[in-house]
């Protein structure tokens, strides 16, 4: 049985991977990843591009293969009680002798891939931003990453044709706004779109598909 202490996050499987691609000086754990064709693929997590959304892992049989993230149906990691740091909420708090201006970097910085990922993909312009926030410490900019990262990956999924690009390009701005109670709320105002939460607090278990219902309905 693992650890009842932990608890773990469900996140988007881009979100899982650059955990799991961000443990350099670590020995690579084994992935188990299945595509939504049925095919199955093992071995060790050698790229992710975030642009492309492509996948490359290395077998122990010498076998190098490619998979696009958008045709995943599972992941799964084995030797997982070795590898729980990669999954836990636990390890990710930050003692009151670190920086918290780290934590705010790290942030800036997704926001800047996200944005010119956007561009790369979609040829389109928009902000990410972020209010009522000072400094963050690990647990909450991994919810504000989680929600950012989310809202990237619908937006693309939304403009895979003509009609939904045409939606995506009248928002010129995303903001996250940081709250005091627990409740998830998405509201439109002009060409604006504003996520609440509470980044403290867990995030919603359907947290993706819930931006995905709130974000059609506004567009």
């Amino acid at each position: 049985m693992l650890p009842q202490s932990y608890e773990f996050y469900i996140s988007s499987f881009l979100k899982i991977l650059e955990r799991i691609n961000s443990q350099k000086n670590t020995t690579p754990p084994q992935l188990i990843l299945k595509d939504k064709y049925g095919n199955n693929y093992s071995g060790s997590l050698v790229s992710l591009d975030i642009d492309t959304k492509i996948i490359v892992l290395y077998s122990s049989d010498e076998i190098i293969s490619y998979i696009m993230i958008d045709n995943l149906a599972s992941i799964s990691l084995k030797s997982v009680k070795e590898n729980l740091e990669l999954l836990s909420r636990n390890n990710k708090k930050i003692s009151n002798n670190t920086l918290e201006d780290n934590a705010t970097l790290s942030l800036d910085e997704r926001v800047q891939m996200i944005e010119a990922a956007i561009i790369k993909n979609l040829g389109i312009a928009v902000k990410f931003r972020f209010s009522n926030v000072n400094t963050l410490d690990n647990i909450e900019t991994e919810n504000a990453i989680s929600l950012i990262d989310s809202t990237f990956e619908i937006l693309l999924e939304i403009a895979t044709d003509e009609f939904g690009k045409d939606l995506v390009e009248k928002v010129e701005e995303f903001e996250f706004t940081n709250i005091d109670s627990n409740n998830f709320f998405m509201l439109k105002d002009s060409n604006r779109i504003v996520l609440k939460h509470c980044f403290a607090q867990k995030l919603p278990n359907d947290y993706h598909s819930l931006i995905k219902r709130k974000l059609e309905k506004l567009l």
